[in-house]
Parts: structure tokens; sequence; C-alpha cells
């Protein structure tokens, strides 16, 4: 990728293309896949739905029963 002459350099998606990357990529859909897993454990361990109502307070918040 490391070149003198601005010609005999990769272009940004030739770059980005390169396996150097793979793991980057690798790396966060893992991360991102994790996150999601627990998302989705949190909600089934205890039953319960919240639903946000459309207001940032903290009051606003209400939970329903199944």
């Amino acid at each position: 990728m490391l070149a003198w002459e601005p010609r005999d350099r990769p272009t940004v998606a030739e770059a980005l293309a390169s396996d150097a990357w793979h793991l980057v990529q690798t790396m966060k859909q893992e991360r991102e896949d994790e996150k999601q897993q627990k998302r989705k454990a949190e909600m089934q361990s205890d039953g319960v739905k919240r639903v946000r109502v459309l207001s940032p307070s903290e009051r606003d918040y209400k939970i329903f029963e199944p």
C-alpha cells in the first residue's frame, strides 16, 4: 500500500478491499452480534416489555405485563 509515486499507490477502493481489513470487519461484526444477543437475552429474561413513549423523560417509560 505504501509507494513513493502516487500513481503506484492503490485507490481507496483497492486499499479497503485488502485482506488487512478483514480482521477489523470480523471484530466489528462479532461485537454487533454480541450486543444483539445481549439485548435479546435481557428482553427474554424478565418477561416484561418496556416501551418508550415519544418523550425523553424518565417518567414516560411504561411497563406492560404480558
